[in-house]
């Protein structure tokens, strides 16, 4: 089971968000945050799908105020909630990163805790 966190700030997301929240929790991970940056009424309906999913906390700006303000409130809350935390994979809310991607980033980090991971993804290799 991962020992890290998943952080995926989101703009009026597509409903292929619920899935790549339930697939990051069923590898394992049990600290995911999602922060709402705003996105609206019309938007609430897959927050609050997200939200079901165990694990999953959604946090929510009133207002858009930037992916960098949403980072800030996720890691913000992942610091007060889970001070011994092993690492936080950042991941977009459009699917861009395949969540196998997400768990290898985690994985590589717990080895090298001292490193900060980066890893380039080619959206081809995933079909």
């Amino acid at each position: 089971m991962p020992g890290s966190a998943v952080l995926i700030p989101a703009y009026c997301p597509q409903p292929n968000l619920i899935q790549l929240v339930r697939d990051l929790h069923d590898r394992g991970f049990t600290q995911i945050v999602v922060v709402d940056d705003g996105s609206g009424a019309d938007f609430r309906a897959t927050f609050d799908a997200v939200a079901a999913i165990p694990h999953v906390r959604v946090l929510r700006h009133a207002v858009n105020l930037g992916k960098g303000a949403a980072l800030k409130t996720g890691i913000n809350y992942l610091l007060g909630e889970f001070p011994n935390l092993q690492g936080l994979v950042t991941a977009d809310a459009d699917g861009q990163h395949h969540p196998d991607d997400i768990l290898a980033v985690s994985r590589r980090f717990e080895a090298q805790p001292e490193h900060l991971v980066l890893i380039w993804s080619d959206l081809s290799s995933h079909g």
